[in-house]
């Protein structure tokens, strides 16, 4: 290019360059103004909305953090749905105008402490409300599923229908409930059925147990120690699998099928059950393992001889060929013992390990812009 191309276009003497420069600046002008112009209304439409629910302070505090229209948008949706489920708590559980501001209080606070946002503990409340527990109980369990979820790796939802589950199914104390978790997150760390699987299936599996009469704190031990042997047989793409493996084992050996099958082999299976259908002893622990030692006593950890005892439906049949299995297993990452595995489950319910690994998760990277987060949601 020549010196005096280059000093036209640098002087503007380019009339042809000089338009193109203009009708551009003009589109950007345009844009911007447009763009500023809906922001601005969007602005004051969010804070008209913040500010009917939390005052003009909190508006303004809202504005100054959005970092855009699909930020303000997400928060506004957030906090709209936040109050909706208040409104559904008070009219479904009936409570008082009091004890919704104490609900509200109670979840502002916990997202702060468990690293859930307020519109996960809200809609956790919900679900104990809609079980049926009293205020009391939801102010006092409140706390415990929100600070196990995090660690959980779980949707507070989940811990709370676990953790009504295990209340109302298999007969746990409301006091007992954190030992209970730590338990329960001991074996879903203690193998390939993770803790957001434990959570998940704990309703089914608990279900399945406490129809037998694998209940109280015994039962519980025994159900979690149960998961990580079954998960030997489901895959890491498919855990749901071990739920299955729990009910058809469970459900079935009541069956008039296999109660004559083992009656041939010289198994009555009806002596290791009480009055009730439930399996005898403390949680229905003694009975379970001595029919599982009984059978293989007779030889049916073989396979062939399980199918000559009238085992014949895959998943019953393979639930109890890991219980016999599991009892004299060496006890290795890759083959661990039943009981064994419970010994350790009984020791570390009194070990706060949830609530030690939360304070790690607080002060870790991830905790740390986990709390901003939720703080500008606040």
């Amino acid at each position: 290019m020549s010196d005096l191309k280059l000093q036209m276009i640098v002087t503007g003497n380019n009339s042809g360059l000089n338009t193109m420069l203009n009708d551009s600046d003009a589109r950007v002008r345009k844009f911007t103004t447009g763009a500023m112009s809906h922001f601005s209304k969007l602005q004051t439409h969010a804070s008209k909305v913040w500010g009917a629910i939390n005052g003009a302070s909190a508006a303004t505090k809202l504005i100054g953090i959005g970092a855009g229209v699909g930020g303000l948008k997400s928060v506004i949706d957030d906090n709209l749905a936040f109050e909706r489920t208040l409104l559904s708590i008070k009219f479904n559980a009936q409570l008082t105008t009091k004890d919704l501001v104490d609900l509200k209080k109670q979840a502002i606070e916990l997202s702060r402490t468990s690293l859930n946002s307020p519109l996960d503990i809200v809609q956790m409340q919900k679900q104990l409300a809609n079980a049926g527990l009293k205020m009391q109980d939801i102010r006092t369990l409140a706390p415990t599923v929100a600070n196990a979820a995090q660690v959980f790796e779980a949707p507070a939802g989940e811990i709370a229908d676990l953790v009504f589950d295990k209340i109302t199914k298999s007969g746990i104390k409301n006091e007992r409930v954190p030992q209970m978790l730590d338990m329960l997150y001991f074996h879903a760390t203690s193998g390939r059925f993770e803790t957001m699987d434990m959570a998940r299936q704990a309703p089914e599996l608990l279900n399945a147990g406490a129809n037998v009469g694998l209940n109280n704190e015994a039962g519980l031990n025994l159900m979690g120690a149960m998961t990580q042997r079954m998960m030997r047989n489901a895959t890491v793409q498919n855990p749901a699998e071990v739920a299955t493996l729990v009910k058809h084992g469970l459900s079935h050996i009541t069956d008039p099928h296999y109660v004559k099958g083992l009656a041939k082999v010289g198994i009555d299976v009806p002596s290791f059950f009480d009055g009730k259908g439930h399996f005898k002893g403390e949680g229905g622990v003694d009975g379970i393992i001595a029919l599982t030692k009984a059978m293989k006593e007779k030889g049916l950890d073989n396979p062939f001889k399980m199918g000559q005892a009238g085992f014949k439906e895959q998943y019953t049949k393979t639930f109890w060929l890991e219980m016999m299995r599991s009892l004299d297993a060496k006890d290795t990452d890759k083959d661990p013992n039943l009981l064994s595995m419970m010994a350790r489950g009984k020791e570390a319910a009194n070990s706060g390990q949830l609530a030690a690994n939360l304070a790690q998760i607080k002060e870790a990277n991830f905790g740390k812009i986990k709390a901003a987060e939720i703080e500008a949601e606040k």
